[in-house]
């Protein structure tokens, strides 16, 4: 019967897509290193000039996750969400950065890397004004869907 096929079929994908041996979900934080020139403007103080407009040079790094998907079943996974949260703090206030990520599809014995779109500088502000930044972690959510509107849910 082809609904008892559909069904075990199903049932497999289900099956593999939960399994932290079968398909497997990780995440590594990364940085990028760009050159800044802060302090670029002038002030006036009081009657003092200041004239920063030769600015000093400095490094930024921005970090950000490679998520990586191994489907290591024999089934093919298709149509999948990463959804994510960073959550980082700088001085006393937490933040998080939020995005998405659509698998089209996986095939088996696959593996997929994937950046998160939101990066996170390691300081906020300028010469003046400077704020450490540090990051505390990442949540993951991947979504399958399934027939109808069922889904399964892997965190």
């Amino acid at each position: 019967d082809g609904a008892d096929q559909r069904h075990i079929k199903e049932w497999n994908i289900i099956r593999c897509f939960q399994s932290e041996r079968l398909f497997k979900i990780s995440a590594g934080m990364r940085s990028r290193q760009t050159k800044r020139t802060v302090g670029q403007s002038k002030f006036d103080f009081s009657g003092f000039n200041i004239d920063l407009s030769g600015g000093s040079q400095g490094t930024q790094y921005t970090y950000y996750y490679t998520i990586t998907l191994e489907n290591r079943s024999n089934v093919t996974l298709k149509n999948m969400t990463i959804e994510y949260h960073i959550y980082y703090r700088q001085q006393k206030n937490k933040s998080v950065k939020c995005g998405k990520i659509w698998i089209h599809q996986m095939d088996p014995k696959s593996k997929k890397r994937e950046e998160t779109t939101e990066g996170i500088p390691d300081y906020i502000g300028d010469i003046f004004y400077y704020q450490e930044v540090k990051v505390d972690g990442i949540w993951i959510r991947v979504t399958l869907p399934l027939s109808g509107d069922r889904k399964v849910v892997r965190e």
